[in-house]
């Protein structure tokens, strides 16, 4: 990891934006108390790092400063999203149907 104190400051500043306790995000994740204010010292492990990433919903490579954006991946599913949200706009009553019945079968899958 580029710089292992980067990991600690962008994980509070996370949690700080989101109102979520430092303590209830190591509770969820299974760490010690205190164990990501150590981090500001001691480099964190990738084993550490990766639980904290799935629960906060941002990459690691952000985490460890590795990028700038906090969440590349949700602007993608956000584009994504507005494509589909006017591609819908422009069918016609019938095909809007068919459309929302083949989403509606692929979220219960």
């Amino acid at each position: 990891m580029k710089n292992f104190s980067i990991a600690a400051i962008r994980i509070k500043d996370i949690c700080n934006n989101r109102n979520i306790p430092i303590t209830k995000l190591e509770r969820e994740v299974g760490l010690p108390q205190g164990q990501i204010s150590r981090w500001v010292k001691n480099k964190p492990s990738y084993d550490k790092i990766m639980p904290i990433a799935k629960y906060l919903n941002v990459s690691m490579d952000y985490i460890c400063g590795l990028v700038g954006d906090s969440c590349p991946v949700r602007s993608d599913v956000d584009g994504m999203a507005n494509m589909i949200k006017t591609a819908r706009d422009k069918m016609s009553e019938s095909e809007r149907i068919r459309f929302d019945s083949i989403v509606v079968l692929l979220l219960e899958k």
